[in-house]
């Protein structure tokens, strides 16, 4: 904690030893007031007083190598080895909705993919996409009929996934 306090930044007021020892890869902007911080052991909704400053409220469910989500529809998607996790984005002065995780896989030929990278949510569709790490290729989610599409690009690729300003 002390290494933590020395840093630049400012850290949350009810940060804790036990949440210095993991690392966290993403942070995915909500609103003004709340981001998600997804982490390997840990992710937190963070909550920013009127004032700045930041809380993290209680570790959420869902952990794992997740990195920057989407937001369509008052939910956060972020994808993990094997999952897209599903967490609805909680309202101020309620209690958090529990997220759902669900299983998508590429091809069982190919064997496991190492990770999933980026997530986009386009805002005309049902899908949710996310690149591979090591597979070269994207996974198309539907989220209305819990279906997956896998889509190769170029094998072998850390593929990284982008939402343009005009949505494509």
């Amino acid at each position: 904690m002390a290494r933590c306090a020395a840093n630049d930044g400012v850290r949350a007021v009810d940060m804790r030893p036990e949440y210095a020892v993991a690392r966290y890869f993403g942070v995915t902007p909500i609103s003004p007031n709340l981001v998600l911080a997804t982490g390997e052991r840990r992710s937190f909704w963070v909550r920013r007083d009127a004032d700045g400053t930041p809380h993290l409220g209680e570790p959420q469910s869902f952990k794992g190598n997740m990195w920057q989500g989407c937001v369509r529809d008052g939910t956060a998607w972020i994808t993990r080895r094997d999952f897209i996790v599903e967490a609805p984005i909680p309202r101020e002065g309620e209690p958090t909705p529990e997220a759902k995780r669900h299983k998508v896989l590429g091809p069982p030929e190919l064997g496991p993919e190492l990770d999933y990278v980026d997530t986009i949510c386009p805002a005309n569709r049902s899908s949710v996409y996310c690149s591979q790490l090591i597979r070269g290729g994207f996974l198309d989610y539907d989220a209305t009929t819990d279906t997956t599409r896998w889509h190769k690009v170029i094998p072998g690729l850390n593929l990284q996934l982008v939402e343009r300003s005009d949505g494509m």
